[in-house]
């Protein structure tokens, strides 16, 4: 039994113990808030599924040589095999790639849709295009992106939501160069599906939201199409039954065919080729609107790749494509079989 002073010591010395112990949880946590290692795109990334943190990730700055797709006349099929998404994908698919045109148009020249992916549903597929140029006396250029949406393996409604620079002053130089291109696919839980495209002409150009130059959106660049309804520009079609029900994303096919062909399968005079140059794919597992900053972030190489569903550099290296998946998942791509690629234009710059 210890006197009276030796108690009141004792609990004096256990309560500046327990002061310290908390004191120096306080620091920890707030040294794990600001201390944290560098995230995909983001100041404050979420931590890996496993829970770790994400590894840090120093950009590669400097040009690659670009992969060529669609280099022969189809049926040669010179492009990459559906990669499956799988069940647990979600919702929302965000996928993005630099883009260029193999050959430079002069004016009064134009040219027709390249083929860049594909996004396949249970039930439904988009076709992802650009590289739809036209020009004018004055040598300035219209500038189209656009997707075409089929659903129930029929032709359902081709949504061509395209963004013309006709009045923007975009320059030869610009149409000519590499475009960053982005599509978004969100299916909506009332049944409806979501709609975006986002454009950036050149490494130093804004990402713009990329919506229909002769159509008034309320949200540029977006447009919901719900069962029961029609696209914003239908062309040849009828409205999407009540009934459709459309599924999650299931797989992505990077590429396609080149769809020139002298039999006059295309209907451009005169016929114009659909190869394209291909780098710097990426796929994210996203229902929410990314903004503009995080975007650009993406476009320019800055974002981590480790946050990514897939992030492929698509580059030509030694004397084959590297088709490897850089965000640590193991989501390479192969080509379809008898296809082939080949070494495309440098890239833009990346920082």
């Amino acid at each position: 039994m210890g006197t009276v002073a030796q108690k009141l010591k004792m609990r004096a010395w256990l309560g500046w113990r327990f002061f310290g112990a908390l004191l120096g949880f306080c620091c920890a946590l707030c040294a794990s808030c600001f201390l944290k290692p560098d995230g995909p795109g983001h100041d404050d990334p979420s931590p890996t599924p496993s829970g770790t943190p994400w590894p840090s990730f120093s950009p590669q700055p400097g040009a690659i040589t670009s992969l060529e797709f669609g280099h022969r006349e189809s049926p040669a099929k010179d492009y990459c095999a559906p990669i499956e998404l799988g069940e647990d994908f979600g919702a929302g698919i965000l996928i993005s790639f630099w883009t260029k045109i193999t050959y430079p148009i002069v004016p009064p020249d134009f040219r027709g849709n390249q083929n860049i992916c594909r996004i396949y549903g249970d039930n439904w597929d988009l076709i992802c295009l650009d590289g739809n140029i036209g020009t004018h006396a004055n040598a300035a250029a219209r500038y189209n992106a656009n997707y075409m949406f089929n659903y129930d393996d029929r032709w359902g409604s081709d949504l061509c939501t395209y963004y013309s620079l006709e009045d923007e002053g975009l320059s030869m130089e610009e149409a000519n160069g590499w475009v960053w291109v982005a599509w978004q696919v969100v299916i909506n839980q009332d049944r409806s599906m979501t709609f975006r495209q986002w454009l950036k002409f050149g490494m130093e150009g804004a990402v713009i939201p990329a919506g229909h130059w002769s159509v008034r959106y309320s949200n540029p660049g977006e447009e919901t199409l719900a069962p029961g309804s029609m696209a914003l520009d239908p062309i040849n079609t009828s409205p999407i039954p009540t009934d459709f029900n459309p599924s999650p994303p299931r797989r992505v096919q990077v590429g396609d065919d080149n769809t020139y062909s002298a039999s006059g399968y295309d209907t451009h005079e005169p016929l114009t080729p659909s190869n394209s140059w291909i780098c710097h794919g990426r796929i994210d597992a996203r229902a929410d609107k990314p903004s503009i900053d995080e975007l650009d972030e993406i476009a320019r190489g800055r974002a981590s790749p480790y946050p990514a569903w897939a992030d492929w550099e698509l580059a030509w290296k030694g004397d084959a494509p590297d088709l490897s998946d850089r965000s640590g998942h193991g989501r390479d791509l192969s080509l379809m079989p008898g296809g082939a690629l080949s070494a495309g234009g440098e890239s833009p710059t990346f920082e």
